[in-house]
């Protein structure tokens, strides 16, 4: 835990970007690719200071140094509204953040598209929209090879494919992995470098995004009524959270089997698909 002071409001949401020195035994030269994963924890706003749990993402090692790069502020008493709307994207579905270059990618369905979009301008690249063909569905990013991984559910015909695109060059032709099936919800788990992806025969199929190679063992999930749909991960206790129906299945990412002691969970009655994390209070949110 450490404890930064900082001349800011910290009575209003503060996003903040560190970089980090490893101790000597395994240097590594701080860079944009060596941004941690920071949580803000208890605030004290007398003091003007917040604490904070971080780590190296690439190494998974805790910083012996912090230093703030940048702040954003945002002033929670606004009226939330729509800014402005993006034109030229046809059956959108899903979207991704490229931090590195400062991208939104979102995926157009049966379209075939994935578009690329400068968040400074918002207005599509040069190169965008990318045709990958298929349905492009679900997406998330990997920061560690700076590429965008991409589902197919099979809107548009028959796929078994997932595709790799290189953020570097959209230009490049987008690699194609063959999982055999459609698949929906992605979800990246920093630790292992592993891309989880949920495939329509109701499975987990991984990737590794070291090599782009499926891992022969698909992970089963819990039989019953309802397609397997989102899919979200929990750093804390490196598990993954797979809806299906009205229940959801939790993946113990160390092993890769499924958490039969805490799961599955029964949520409600109406199938569930959306799943998210909240890190500050070690829970997940799904849409029911």
């Amino acid at each position: 835990m450490y404890t930064i002071q900082s001349p800011i409001d910290l009575q209003k949401e503060t996003l903040i970007e560190l970089s980090f020195s490893n101790p000597p035994e395994n240097p590594v030269v701080p860079s944009r690719r060596n941004v941690g994963e920071c949580r803000v924890g208890s605030i004290d706003t007398s003091a003007n200071s917040f604490g904070i749990n971080c780590r190296d993402v690439l190494s998974g090692m805790t910083p012996v140094e912090a230093t703030i790069l940048t702040y954003i502020i945002t002033n929670p008493s606004a009226q939330p509204s729509v800014i402005e709307t993006i034109p030229g994207l046809s059956d959108a579905r899903d979207l991704a953040y490229d931090p590195v270059h400062q991208r939104m990618y979102v995926t157009g369905g049966n379209s075939g598209n994935v578009y690329v979009i400068d968040v400074n301008t918002n207005t599509q690249i040069s190169g965008s929209p990318i045709n990958i063909g298929g349905s492009p569905y679900r997406i998330a990013y990997d920061p560690e090879h700076e590429t965008m991984y991409v589902t197919d559910d099979g809107g548009s015909g028959p796929a078994t494919e997932i595709y790799v695109i290189n953020t570097n060059n959209i230009m490049e032709m987008p690699v194609n992995i063959p999982i055999g099936e459609s698949s929906a919800g992605i979800a990246y788990n920093p630790d292992n470098q592993m891309m989880y992806i949920v495939a329509n025969g109701n499975t987990v199929k991984i990737i590794d995004t070291d090599n782009n190679m499926v891992n022969p063992v698909s992970i089963p999930l819990t039989l019953g009524p309802g397609s397997s749909g989102g899919i979200a991960y929990d750093p804390d206790h490196q598990r993954m959270y797979v809806t299906r129906g009205s229940i959801v299945d939790i993946i113990d990412t160390t092993t890769n089997t499924l958490d039969v002691i805490h799961g599955p969970v029964t949520v409600g009655q109406n199938a569930l698909f959306g799943i998210a994390y909240d890190p500050v209070h070690q829970t997940m949110y799904v849409s029911n």
